[in-house]
């Protein structure tokens, strides 16, 4: 140990080493290799002590693995005999809002959640079933299902993810049981509904297609969601690792994909993942499946268009590199006439268990015995937590907050400037920061309405699967009587959030004279949402909410112009896609429509404390001292999509329309790529404007370097802004230093 005290230090120096040994631990190994060696000698002898053989049998009490379903309260509550006057749903009209506002879904084990625009994901315990990032920009991760006009070609989606259509009368409601996703494209009504059985693990999807044009119509239905079976932190961590453990096998007779992770350890469970499609209706063909997400998706390509919906489907399925699961059926609809489509997504123990849970939910009349009971359920809940419907429906609000990130709920930007702290110095409190957090202020002579729906908040949270720490800060420091502190613990140890006082995921009272400066800046940043009695209840806080946003097409401004061929490069040992130029110092790629290469070809450009990875799209990312802990932008590992997080775009001033000279957004045009040692080039003729864009890092300094020249050659001037986008993450300089970025 080290000695820092002033007092007790030798004159010239800062501390001191203490050197100790614990004579208690040499004891217990002691005990230890007595018992090895003399079958539980000591054991033996402690139990033939009178004393502890008077307890011996709660050594044998085992700790429950489940939270009970009922509490046990102090105060009884009159039953009630019949239930609550229903309360009109949330609706909205639009995908477009502000921010995703989310829906939670559960039976306490298994829960959805699911955005206006038709994001979420799907939980199981402690891990994720599917894929989801929380991502306010695009909000593009979820379960999906498409609907292709066999004979238009014409494709959308259940909601507005991932196809990013216009539809008449888009329209979502958001019940306390269920979502519902309604609109009209193409002549064709469609009707999603996604419940949580309360009797099983498993999630349903009933998709209802009605036809109200004059001629039949054949339309394919395709599913599609990336699973996972891990929990979230270790997906995000590693995604492209994570999915190496994961097996698919399809079953015919049942019509379902199977997914389960192989255990990385002896005696670990594996969890399977059953997928199935049934169909009310008059199906066409069989059942068509696929696994690999690659061959769904399509190198280069967008899940608004993937490759798989002008395609029959693969039947890819094993140890695919990328997993996912996708179903597929066609349906013939009359005039006036529709078709039910019904996809079920259930978690089990065994594959005989998965099996089993998909041939139960297959049947309709099962399925509509999950929706009724589901309605059930939720009023259960109600009935059980002692609230009403329209403050379940303020919570799920509230819960927006913390699954997406909202700035009008956050603290003021001039207090996110003035942190200086980190995640560890929230664990002094015994916050780990791994969950999102929601802080309160209580005032000296504020009601505690606000806080008391916030502690029934939290419970309803926790039953559908959402962990949320949630800080009370009391800023009436009380002197020695710490009245209003004492009324808090009150507060909080009779309600059901009472065993949760300081664990995580639980509830944190904090005295704001105990809290110095630069902690509670630490932790009014953290927070997804600051609210304080002083507004009054949740229902205030919630009153205002910002006006939708409209939609905004950029097809029409998408650059129209031909590419011009680019001079030929002389290569050696040419492949397909590209070759080396005689002096061997570059790689030249020449990229054409239609034809990407089968992978990210990748070029690591860096000095000893700053680099860059670059692929031949324009994908990759930038890190500072270390390319794992501190990168500067996001990097996805996907080699099937390779999102870029860097772009550089280019706009005419007289036309407005816009392009690139990265290949990711040159469309049908043609770009030369160039990797070579400490710098890579991207070339394109656009019309009559050509762009050379190098981007390079110096032998020395921390920097990465954006060159572009760009040259006219047609008859008339041309003005051009140049616009660059950078995605910043700051990995973890944001708990070591504040970096300044010079762009």
């Amino acid at each position: 140990a080290a000695d820092y005290t002033p007092s007790r230090l030798p004159p010239g120096e800062s501390r001191v080493i203490v050197r100790s040994f614990m004579a208690h631990h040499q004891g217990m190994s002691l005990l230890a290799l007595a018992n090895a060696l003399h079958d539980d000698v000591m054991q033996r002898r402690f139990h033939a002590e009178p004393l502890v053989q008077s307890a011996e049998m709660l050594l044998q009490e085992r700790v429950p693995q489940v939270r009970p379903s009922q509490t046990v309260r102090t105060t009884a509550r009159v039953p009630q005999l019949a239930f609550a006057a229903p309360t009109l749903p949330r609706q909205f009209a639009t995908p477009f809002t502000a921010v995703p506002y989310t829906h939670l879904l559960s039976n306490g084990r298994y829960s959805v959640m699911l955005t206006t625009a038709g994001g979420g994901g799907s939980f199981f315990d402690r891990l994720a079933v599917t894929r989801w990032r929380s991502d306010v920009t695009c909000d593009h991760w979820g379960s999906f299902i498409y609907i292709r006009d066999v004979r238009s070609d014409a494709v959308w989606s259940t909601a507005y993810q991932p196809t990013r259509h216009k539809a008449q009368n888009y329209q979502v409601t958001y019940g306390l049981d269920k979502a519902e996703f309604r609109q009209r494209v193409a002549g064709i009504d469609t009707w999603m509904e996604v419940v949580v059985s309360p009797e099983d693990n498993a999630e349903l999807r009933r998709v209802t297609l009605t036809n109200h044009t004059a001629a039949p119509r054949e339309l394919e239905v395709t599913s599609y969601s990336e699973v996972v079976l891990a929990p979230s932190a270790a997906d995000e961590a590693h995604p492209a690792f994570a999915n190496l453990f994961i097996e698919t096998e399809f079953s015919p007779e049942h019509d379902a994909l199977l997914a389960s992770r192989r255990p990385r350890a002896p005696g670990t469970l594996r969890p399977w993942v059953i997928h199935s499609v049934s169909v009310r209706g008059h199906a066409l063909g069989a059942t068509q499946h696929e696994s690999d997400r690659a061959a769904f998706v399509g190198r280069g390509r967008a899940m608004a268009d993937p490759q798989a919906l002008h395609t029959p489907l693969g039947g890819h399925t094993g140890a695919v590199l990328d997993p996912a699961l996708s179903l597929r059926r066609r349906v013939r609809i009359a005039p006036g006439a529709s078709a039910q489509i019904i996809f079920v997504t259930g978690v089990a123990e065994s594959r005989t268990e998965a099996l089993a849970l998909s041939d139960r939910l297959r049947d309709p009349a099962a399925a509509a015995r999950a929706f009724e009971l589901a309605w059930t359920q939720s009023q259960v809940e109600l009935r059980d937590l002692a609230i009403d419907a329209s403050q379940a429906h303020r919570y799920q609000r509230l819960a927006s907050a913390a699954l997406y990130l909202d700035v009008r709920r956050r603290a003021l930007p001039a207090t996110v400037t003035a942190n200086t702290k980190g995640q560890p110095g929230l664990w002094a409190y015994g916050i780990s920061g791994d969950f999102p957090m929601l802080l309160v202020r209580v005032g000296a002579s504020d009601e505690l309405t606000l806080v008391a729906e916030l502690l029934s908040a939290h419970e309803y949270w926790r039953l559908k699967q959402l962990t949320v720490d949630l800080v009370i800060f009391n800023e009436d420091s009380g002197g020695y009587a710490q009245g209003r502190q004492d009324q808090l613990f009150s507060l909080v140890r009779s309600s059901r959030a009472g065993a949760l006082l300081n664990q995580r995921g639980g509830i944190f009272v904090l005295r704001s004279d105990l809290v110095p400066e630069a902690d509670r800046v630490l932790l009014e940043t953290v927070a997804c949402a600051l609210l304080t009695t002083r507004r009054g209840d949740l229902a205030q806080h919630l009153r205002r909410r910002e006006a939708d946003a409209g939609q905004v097409s950029t097809e029409a401004l998408r650059s129209n112009l031909p590419d011009a061929p680019l001079p030929p490069i002389e290569r050696i040992e040419s492949s397909a896609y590209g070759g080396f130029t005689p002096d061997g110092r570059e790689y030249v790629l020449d990229l054409l429509p239609g034809r990407p290469t089968p992978a990210p070809w990748s070029n690591v450009v860096a000095n000893a404390n700053f680099g860059f990875l670059i692929t031949e799209s324009g994908g990759g990312y930038t890190w500072a001292a270390n390319s794992r802990e501190n990168r500067l932008t996001p990097w996805s590992n996907d080699p099937v999509r390779d999102p870029l997080g860097e772009a550089l775009y280019l706009r005419d001033e007289r036309s407005g329309a816009f392009w690139s000279p990265m290949p990711r957004f040159a469309g049908e045009g043609r770009v030369r790529v160039r990797h070579g040692f400490g710098y890579s080039v991207f070339e394109r003729q656009h019309g009559a404007i050509a762009s050379t864009l190098t981007l390079s890092v110096p032998s020395d300094d921390p920097v990465k370097i954006f060159r572009l020249r760009l040259g006219n050659h047609g008859n008339q001037p041309v003005q051009l802004t140049a616009t660059l986008y950078i995605e910043w993450v700051l990995g973890v300089f944001r708990a070591q230093m504040a970096p300044y970025i010079v762009t």
